[in-house]
């Protein structure tokens, strides 16, 4: 065998070892549940919105928890409704951040459903209180969740979760670049920014967006080893944003 063909042959084998590899790692990521699915997606008016359908793991890189998620058909973390409110039922729609939403819990502990629970056991009638919540949403994205879909529920009573810690923030396009909001003259929220999404750090796309072997591994790599972060962003390989977080999780700890 000439020596053009061993190299070849070697490089064949390398590049099938090294793929049987990874792909080992992805089925063993995927079993062990290390890295959490994705449930939402691009929105033209809200920013962002839960995929409605949408089922899989929550966790975080410390494994506080782990819980399944099911995202209903009318893209909320609840149990399945109706649009149409049925007769004798009362109806709150709760509007919030991520602490309604509360992926990291299963449902039935999430605030929306102990309420249910407990109000119509003590009023002794049907009450229904429709999880609305959505990570990163300010009392501006919470309006116009309102507007654009949540009074299509037709509640009798709305109920805002408000978390001083960042829901004013969230409002601010000068203090948030995820979900920046537009303004009327009267000062009214009326959509969200055409060009926020260019704020955001560009995500993998094409098979590294499906691997969850590589989005792990990024993710340990970026958190595990904050010095390695800045040269990475240093050769644009990381955004800015996600350096400025993992600098700020290196001065927590």
């Amino acid at each position: 065998m000439s020596r053009p063909k061993e190299w070849a042959y070697a490089a064949v084998l390398g590049l099938l070892g090294v793929l049987f590899g990874f792909g080992l790692l992805e089925v063993g990521v995927r079993l062990a549940r290390l890295e959490p699915d994705r449930f939402w997606e691009a929105d033209p008016v809200l920013g962002a919105r839960l995929v409605p359908g949408k089922k899989g793991w929550w966790t975080q890189e410390e494994r506080e928890f782990l819980v399944w998620v099911e995202i209903n058909d009318l893209g909320l973390r609840d149990v399945p409704r109706k649009l149409e409110k049925a007769d004798g039922v009362f109806r709150i729609l709760a509007l919030g951040d991520s602490f309604l939403e509360a992926l990291q819990v299963p449902l039935e502990r999430a605030f929306t459903q102990v309420l249910e629970r407990e109000l119509s056991s003590r009023l002794g009638r049907p009450v229904e209180v429709i999880n609305a919540g959505h990570s990163a949403y300010g009392t501006a994205g919470e309006l116009l969740f309102f507007r654009e879909r949540g009074v299509r529920f037709d509640p009798d009573l709305v109920l805002l979760a408000f978390y001083p810690g960042n829901d004013v923030l969230n409002n601010s396009p000068e203090l948030e670049d995820v979900l920046v909001p537009v303004y009327d003259e009267r000062g009214r929220p009326v959509r969200i920014h055409p060009r926020a999404g260019e704020r955001r750090e560009a995500s993998p796309g094409g098979w590294l967006a499906w691997s969850k072997a590589y989005r792990y591994l990024r993710r340990m790599t970026l958190w595990a080893r904050p010095e390695l972060v800045e040269w990475l962003a240093g050769i644009g390989v990381v955004g800015e944003r996600t350096a400025e977080r993992v600098r700020k999780k290196a001065r927590d700890r």
